[in-house]
């Protein structure tokens, strides 16, 4: 009967805490699928703002992608040499950091590389973070877990679309939300 609590106890506390391990996964990689999204939603007000031509986009999305390439197989490097908690942190880190800087961005090509650098540390949250779920979640409920994190990243995406949609937050359309406006008005006093 000791043994059985003793045994469950054990079970329990490793439950809890690959199920933190999970809800921060899940985080990263929501945060993840948030980044990939808010080019495309930016996209309009970037070219309006830096005077572009639409051609300038796809490069820009061709270097993020070109990025992710990279950053899937060295974040795999550095999860199998240091460790994955090690790299899904830096691949945290080089993806963050890049991401503010695109902020203080004077042209188009400073996003395009920008973007690029940004690509590596977004290509290697998803493998490390996986991987390390993987190894700590007991063998029963891998999938589940993994499952559970990965539910992050479309969810990540989806949400810049409503945001982006909704408040107009990433670049402003202030030509949309004034014809609202101005059409509301109209509506009021008929």
């Amino acid at each position: 009967s000791r043994n059985r609590v003793i045994r469950f106890h054990a079970f329990q506390s490793i439950f809890l805490s690959v199920t933190f391990a999970a809800a921060v996964s899940a985080l990263m990689l929501f945060i993840d699928g948030f980044d990939m999204s808010t080019t495309g939603v930016a996209a309009p007000s970037l070219l309006r703002d830096f005077h572009g031509e639409k051609s300038a986009m796809g490069v820009i999305f061709g270097a993020n992608y070109a990025g992710i390439l990279v950053g899937c197989w060295l974040f795999g490097y550095v999860g199998d040499r240091w460790g994955r908690k090690a790299g899904s942190i830096w691949a945290c880190l080089v993806y963050a950091v890049p991401s503010v800087l695109i902020a203080l961005a004077g042209s188009l090509d400073q996003i395009l590389y920008l973007r690029f650098f940004v690509g590596i540390g977004l290509g290697g949250v998803m493998p490390t973070t996986l991987a390390l779920l993987a190894e700590s979640a007991p063998k029963r409920y891998r999938a589940s877990f993994a499952m559970t994190a990965l539910f992050g990243f479309p969810a990540g995406g989806a949400i810049v679309g409503l945001v982006g949609d909704r408040h107009s937050a990433l670049g402003g359309r202030e030509d949309q939300s004034s014809d609202l406006r101005r059409a509301r008005q109209g509506a009021d006093q008929q």
